[in-house]
């Protein structure tokens, strides 16, 4: 009988966390912020840390005293036993389809070295920020950049691109820490590893005291045939159109809520930059011609299912951070978008278009565990 009890508590817990970090989850894939958006955030925060007391509360005056059942508000008896219901069906399902998501079939390598950078300085380049005693905790892996090479086979990406590549660089989160030698280091090492492109996926800086990094760091990375480059959220709350001054005079060009027609190794290809939910407009595709291989750079994953109704080949993004805690076998918790954790990191494939979601390099909160800072090399391959 103490077993079951257990599992109730448990299922009760799981569900709970679930209800209330998937709202959490949902209210920061939105544009919106703002005291109130800090107010509900730390709200559902509250509920799922007094979860276990008050479930162990309620059990204890139901069953101990007397006509306790009677006396319990019924609404609260209902709400224990619908997240004991959810946390007993909804999330072990959606736990095990985690577990046995498969990584698409449009994806043929993928290679990867992991670099403690402070090892490689010498020192923790810890440096000064709002967060900064979070770089403290023990066994962060803040300063371990994974330099991932994934290799994906596209069915319309012309022959004559076959083997370009692309460096992904996406949320630097620029703010003092870590510090600029840590990110020195970074680009001097993805410097040393040239490819056709370089694309830069938003989140270039989170503090007004940074943009003097901007240049130094990004007119490091050049590609042989473009750098391209969008902005995220973090970036619409400080001076965007500061940030895409120093990115253009850093080479790169800023294609963010638009569409053209670039030329790559001579061939015509379509380019779109997705913004959205924080920067508009949405970038409008009518008169976008359909026999082209279409890459758009989208700062957040959500825009996958408009990418899919458009035909869209391939999508690079960031935001998300891989959720920078991931917790063995649960996976993250906390990630930033509408669709929760679905599309945390890595690779995925809706209809027709491919996906990839990097960790990115920095974050507001210096802390990650189990899901190292991430830089990636991608190689298209034709599929003839």
């Amino acid at each position: 009988m103490i077993l079951i009890y257990l599992l109730l508590f448990l299922a009760a817990v799981g569900g709970n966390t679930a209800i209330w970090v998937w709202i959490i989850n949902r209210l920061y894939g939105t544009r919106h912020r703002g005291w109130w958006v800090t107010l509900i955030r730390l709200t559902c925060q509250a509920l799922v840390v007094l979860g276990p007391p008050a479930f162990i509360a309620v059990w204890w005056f139901a069953t101990r005293v007397e006509a306790g059942w009677e006396a319990t508000p019924r609404a609260l008896i209902a709400y224990v036993f619908a997240c004991m219901a959810l946390g007993l069906t909804v999330v072990p399902y959606v736990t095990v389809a985690r577990w046995l998501r498969r990584t698409p079939s449009a994806q043929i390598a993928n290679h990867s070295e992991i670099v403690n950078v402070a090892a490689a300085l010498g020192h923790k380049p810890r440096g000064p920020c709002k967060h900064e005693m979070l770089a403290y905790y023990p066994f962060n892996q803040i300063f371990e950049v994974e330099f991932a090479e994934r290799t994906f086979r596209l069915p319309r990406l012309p022959r004559a691109l076959d083997g370009l590549s692309i460096l992904q660089v996406s949320d630097t989160h620029l703010c003092g820490c870590p510090a600029l030698a840590f990110y020195e280091w970074v680009f001097e090492r993805c410097a040393s590893n040239p490819v056709d492109i370089v694309a830069v996926t938003g989140d270039v800086l989170d503090s007004e005291e940074h943009y003097h990094w901007i240049m130094p760091l990004f007119s490091r990375l050049r590609g042989r045939e473009a750098n391209w480059a969008i902005l995220g959220n973090h970036d619409s709350w400080l001076d965007v159109q500061r940030i895409r001054r120093r990115m253009e005079r850093c080479g790169y060009m800023m294609v963010g809520g638009s569409w053209s027609e670039a030329r790559v190794r001579d061939v015509p290809i379509v380019l779109i930059g997705n913004e959205m939910p924080w920067l508009t407009p949405t970038p409008d595709l009518t008169g976008c011609p359909d026999d082209q291989f279409r890459l758009c750079l989208s700062h957040s994953p959500d825009t996958v299912y408009w990418a899919s109704a458009n035909k869209i080949d391939l999508v690079l993004a960031g935001h998300n951070h891989g959720g920078q805690i991931r917790f063995p076998l649960i996976g993250p918790l906390l990630v930033p978008s509408r669709y929760s954790r679905k599309y945390d990191a890595g690779t995925f494939q809706v209809g027709g278009t491919v996906l990839h979601v990097s960790r990115g390099l920095g974050g507001t909160y210096p802390l990650r565990y189990n899901c190292r800072p991430e830089v990636t090399r991608i190689v298209l391959r034709s599929q003839t």
